[in-house]
C-alpha cells in the first residue's frame, strides 16, 4: 500500500502537464482565487439570471447579456407551450439553461460562473472532508486552510466538468480522469483511507441499481429481448437524470429507487416482478443475517 500511495502522490505532480498536452481546458487554477461576493437569485431561471446579475465578475459582454436575456425569453415561451400540453407538471428549465450557458460563455467565463455558483457548497463539503481527514489521523504536517482550499478546488473542478461537458461524455471523462489523478497529496491520502474503510466494511449494503439487478438476472426472470432493451434504455435515461441532478447540487444524494421500481412495474409481467422482488429480498436478508460491523 505504501508504494502505491507514494506513486500516486508523485503522479499528481505530472498530470497538469499531461492535461495541457492533451488539449483539455482547465481554467479553474487561474480563476479559483476570486473572492468577489456573488448576487444570489433563486427563481425558475436561476442559472441564466445568476450569470446576468454577476456579469461584471464573470466578464460578460453586452452581447453576452443580450443573448442570455433572449434565452430566458425563449425558455418562458417553451414553458408556456409545455404547460399547455402537460397541465400541472413542473417544467424543468435547467438543461436548457446550461445549453445556453455553454453556447454563449467561453471556458474562462463559464469557470468563473461555476466558482461563484458553487463556492459556498464546495467550501462546506471541503470543511467536512478536513474534519474527516483529522478524524482519520492524517492531518499531521498539513495546513488546515491550504488543505481545505485544495479540497474545495477539487469540488469546483468536478462541478465544472459536469456542467461544461454535460453533453460531451468523452471530454467530461477525460477532464474528470485528470481531475482525480491530479488531486492534492491530502486528497490522495483521504481517498486511500476511504478505500481501506470500504474494504473493512465487508457487510456494507450494495447500492446497485434495481434496474441493473434485473438486467443481470435476465435469465432467471426470463426477460424477452424487448424487455431487456427497455430496461437498458430506462437505466440510461435515469442515469442522465442523476447526472443532471448532480450538476444542480453535487452534494445532495439523488435517490432513484422509486423511479426504478415504477419502471420495473411497467416493463415486467406480474410473475416476473414477484420473482424480482424475491431475488432482491434474498440479497437484503443475506446482508441482515450477516450482521453489521460493531462499533469500537
Amino acid at each position: 500500500m505504501k508504494k502505491i500511495k507514494t506513486f500516486a502522490i508523485a503522479f499528481i505532480m505530472i498530470v497538469p502537464l499531461f492535461t495541457k498536452s492533451q488539449g483539455i481546458s482547465d481554467p479553474i487554477s487561474d480563476y479559483f482565487s476570486i473572492e468577489e461576493t456573488f448576487i444570489e437569485n433563486n427563481n425558475a431561471y436561476y442559472q441564466l439570471e445568476f450569470a446576468i446579475n454577476n456579469s461584471k465578475t464573470i466578464g460578460l459582454t453586452e452581447t453576452n447579456i443580450i443573448e442570455l436575456s433572449g434565452g430566458i425569453d425563449s425558455m418562458k415561451a417553451r414553458e408556456l407551450e409545455f404547460l399547455k400540453m402537460n397541465p400541472g407538471v413542473k417544467f424543468n428549465s435547467r438543461p436548457y439553461q446550461n445549453k445556453y450557458l455553454n453556447k454563449i460563455l467561453t471556458d474562462e467565463q463559464y469557470c468563473v460562473f461555476i466558482i461563484l455558483k458553487n463556492k459556498v457548497k464546495a467550501h462546506e463539503k471541503a470543511k467536512r472532508d478536513w474534519d474527516e481527514f483529522v478524524e482519520k489521523g492524517l492531518s499531521k504536517g498539513y495546513d488546515q486552510i491550504k488543505t481545505i482550499k485544495e479540497f474545495e478546488k477539487f469540488y469546483i473542478g468536478k462541478a465544472f466538468a459536469y456542467g461544461r461537458y454535460e453533453t460531451r461524455e468523452k471530454m467530461r471523462k477525460k477532464y474528470l480522469d485528470n481531475l482525480y489523478n491530479s488531486q492534492s497529496a491530502a486528497g490522495v491520502q483521504l481517498y486511500f483511507a476511504r478505500q481501506d474503510d470500504t474494504k473493512k466494511d465487508r457487510n456494507k449494503k450494495s447500492d446497485k441499481s434495481q434496474l441493473m439487478l434485473a438486467i443481470e438476472n435476465s435469465y432467471k426472470l426470463e426477460l424477452t429481448p424487448v424487455q431487456l432493451k427497455q430496461l437498458l434504455d430506462k437505466l440510461n435515461e435515469l442515469n442522465a437524470v442523476k447526472d443532471s441532478a448532480f450538476i444542480k447540487d453535487f452534494e445532495k444524494k439523488f435517490d432513484l429507487t422509486a423511479d426504478e421500481m415504477k419502471s420495473l412495474e411497467e416493463i415486467l409481467t406480474d410473475n416476473q416482478l414477484k420473482l424480482f422482488v424475491s431475488l432482491k429480498n434474498s440479497l437484503v436478508n443475506t446482508y441482515v443475517s450477516r450482521g453489521r460491523p460493531s462499533l469500537r
